[in-house]
């Protein structure tokens, strides 16, 4: 059941920081107990700790939990069955986890159903692969526009060696519209041939070898980016076929700033995001056998000419040694924040946060070691999270800056025209979430994660042009960029309207006759996804248009 909770915690003064033990009668005698060590209260990101606690541990139950900086749950849910990964935010505001269905028999992870909660807590939704296929409990993205990726596994024939009957089990990447309809699907076996996991099958044995996924994303370009156990791939969404290798036995990229001996190793994670600044963060897990600690690197990716620069890197001391599941999460305030996974019961740290400067700020331990948590985020509360919000009276002809005070919604509205009252109130909320469930007519863009609500009273009728501020919305390449609007939140889809950009204001402009939510996005230019040629293994729909 869940509950929410505010209990108090006795303090141990430990080094230089201040940590809090938690164990409380008023929560379930099976909750997990933790240790949380603030150890620069002044220097900690905004929001609080997202976690799934698992593992098989006798008196310690699989809670869904979320904790402020002392480690008191401010929220918790037991998780059913096989308990729960990867607990977080998506860009909508929404919150969603891994229930896992069953276990892989030769992998770790499972077979799960993404499960979706609004913000306050309920069950209100659930996402699963298409064409008969059983989502993985990895990872799961539900882009800005509405679209989800999601991961899985298909089995095909026995390995081409007599000396071995083992079946080959291939990773499967889908792409889903808001309707939940396979509008991208990408299958390991279309690009390697089985020759290419014999030797991971055993002779003589019923073994089945996995191609691993780990994460799976979505570039700024619209192309999907992969993480596998020893490197990070691109894939075009027009043709499926690869556009690079980072990292393993593939790798395309040379290195600078960094031995290249060692960088080609330091792709072997869970984890794989572009930063705002371009960059990319990536969370490089340990090696099972605790001879190589897990760590965190940003680097910086020349595509063009496959060069990867390493710019920063954070590795504990003393050595952690998280083998599997994890997460490397950049803050606003530039800190970032660590969930290590998986260390088979050594009491490391379930999560760490450092400033840009390597020093820790934070970390929460599981007081029973064996508990498991596969990654951990730091997220405002859904509650918390509210829009710039400014309304103006008496609205004329003429531009209209929404902004007061501190507030500053970045959005300016000049009027032509209207029909209605002088005596007339015009408001605009800027929210910092993706729309929540948008469709489009046409093909979806790719879509920024903010929404802008524009709305009056004593107007009926209205003939103006929105001007949004690139520098207050923090927009990339502007000239690409188009807005959307329809006419109520969470109904209708959006439509594209005429926009362009005025390089002397720093403006993202565009006509409109209505009010309602408008949001930004990039046309997604890409043609309809084609079948890759399938040379081996079992051939099946790429895409639909």
């Amino acid at each position: 059941m869940a509950r929410t909770v505010s209990v108090l915690g006795v303090f141990l003064w430990v080094l230089s920081g201040v940590c809090a033990q938690r164990a409380d009668s008023a929560l379930p005698a099976d909750f997990p107990a933790v240790t949380a060590c603030v150890y620069d209260a002044n220097a900690l990101g905004e929001g609080y700790i997202y976690l799934a606690a698992a593992g098989e541990v006798e008196g310690a139950g699989l809670y869904l939990m979320i904790l402020d900086n002392g480690g008191a749950p401010v929220w918790y849910k037991e998780s059913a069955d096989y308990g729960a990964f990867d607990f977080k935010m998506q860009p909508n505001g929404l919150l969603t986890y891994a229930q896992l269905l069953e276990h892989h028999a030769c992998a770790d992870g499972g077979n799960a159903v993404h499960l979706v909660m609004d913000r306050e807590f309920s069950l209100i939704d659930s996402f699963q692969m298409a064409d008969g296929y059983i989502a993985d409990a990895h990872d799961f993205q539900w882009l800005p526009n509405g679209h989800a990726l999601l991961f899985g596994y298909h089995l095909t024939e026995a390995v081409p060696d007599p000396s071995s009957n083992a079946l080959i089990r291939g990773g499967i990447v889908q792409e889903l519209d808001a309707d939940r309809h396979v509008v991208f699907q990408w299958c390991t076996w279309d690009h390697y041939g089985l020759d290419h996991c014999v030797s991971g099958a055993k002779d003589s044995e019923a073994a089945i070898y996995e191609f691993p996924l780990n994460a799976v994303g979505m570039d700024a370009d619209g192309h999907l980016l992969i993480v596998t156990l020893g490197s990070v791939k691109k894939i075009s969404r027009r043709t499926g076929r690869f556009l690079w290798h980072l990292g393993g036995d593939e790798n395309e990229f040379s290195f600078v700033g960094v031995d290249p001996q060692e960088a080609v190793g330091h792709f072997g994670g869970h984890a794989f995001h572009r930063l705002d600044s371009g960059n990319v963060l990536f969370y490089d897990n340990a090696d099972r056998l605790g001879m190589r600690s897990s760590r965190v690197h940003e680097y910086r990716l020349d595509e063009e000419n496959r060069i990867a620069e390493h710019v920063w890197s954070y590795v504990p001391d003393p050595p952690i040694f998280g083998w599997y599941g994890g997460g490397a999460q950049r803050l606003a305030n530039g800190n970032t924040f660590i969930g290590w996974g998986v260390d088979d019961g050594r009491h490391s740290p379930v999560c760490t946060e450092v400033t840009p400067d390597g020093q820790k700020v934070f970390e929460l331990f599981f007081d029973n070691p064996a508990v498991e948590s596969y990654r951990a985020y730091r997220f405002p509360l859904p509650a918390d999270i509210s829009g710039i919000g400014v309304t103006k009276q008496y609205v004329g002809v003429g531009d209209n800056e929404f902004r007061r005070g501190g507030s500053d919604t970045g959005v300016t509205v000049r009027v032509n025209s209207f029909t209605g009252t002088g005596y007339n109130v015009m408001g605009v909320v800027r929210t910092p979430l993706a729309p929540l469930y948008p469709t489009f007519e046409g093909r979806a863009p790719l879509v920024v994660p903010v929404r802008i609500q524009i709305g009056a009273n004593g107007i009926i009728t209205i003939d103006a042009r929105i001007s949004l501020d690139i520098a207050s919305f923090g927009l990339r390449v502007p000239e690409t960029l188009a807005i959307y609007h329809r006419g109520s939140q969470k109904s209708g889809p959006f439509r594209l309207l005429s926009t362009w950009y005025d390089p002397t204001g720093g403006k993202l402009c565009a006509d409109i006759t209505e009010f309602g939510e408008f949001i930004i996005g990039r046309p997604d230019s890409a043609d309809v996804p084609q079948m890759p040629d399938g040379t081996v293994g079992e051939t099946l729909p790429a895409a639909f248009d």
